[in-house]
């Protein structure tokens, strides 16, 4: 999916909280956080068009899984063209992350990357979200959560032991990278 494809389904959809996809460079400094060198499971809330999907199956093992998670119709079904067998896709929201691991046979996952706008949610959904999140990290696990302001740092350490954050600025507009570890 293009740019002007991407920013047509933005206008679509009032639940989509960027107007074009997260640069390069700015996937490739948030999955500096992220070690592709053993088997891993990967859960991607809000894909869209596939930027940081296409990435991680570029850097994955042939035995890791990816599992992404995409409440709109568009970019769901845009992301079915992805034929790879450590893709899985899921017409889904990210409350359900523990049903959908075990459609997986997985019992945890090893990162959880976000870009899903925790802003336009209510803070019981963004207390659920980081929630389920948490319960569904291996020890040591990572949620890496990007987003346009700080929102969600209060509330990722209320329960995570730890959380850094960065800025990127090459991307439009600038990026905040939330790095919570279990």
């Amino acid at each position: 999916m293009n740019y002007l494809g991407f920013f047509k389904t933005f206008l679509k959809d009032k639940n989509i909280g960027a107007i074009t996809p997260t640069s390069k460079y700015a996937v490739k400094k948030i999955c500096e956080r992220m070690d592709f060198s053993k088997d891993i499971v990967i859960v991607e809330y809000g894909p869209g068009n596939g930027v940081f999907s296409k990435f991680f199956l570029e850097k994955m093992s042939p035995k890791s899984k990816l599992i992404a998670l995409e409440t709109n119709p568009d970019f769901y079904k845009f992301l079915q063209h992805i034929h790879d067998p450590r893709f899985f896709i899921f017409h889904d929201t990210a409350e359900n992350i523990q049903q959908i691991l075990e459609q997986c046979h997985v019992s945890h996952a090893n990162y959880v990357v976000s870009g899903i706008p925790f802003s336009f949610f209510t803070p019981e959904l963004r207390q659920n979200i980081v929630a389920h999140t948490w319960e569904s990290l291996t020890k040591n696990g990572k949620f890496l959560v990007y987003q346009y302001s700080l929102l969600m740092t209060k509330e990722l350490e209320k329960r995570f032991e730890r959380v850094h954050t960065d800025i990127t600025v090459l991307n439009i507009p600038p990026i905040f990278i939330m790095e919570a570890t279990k």
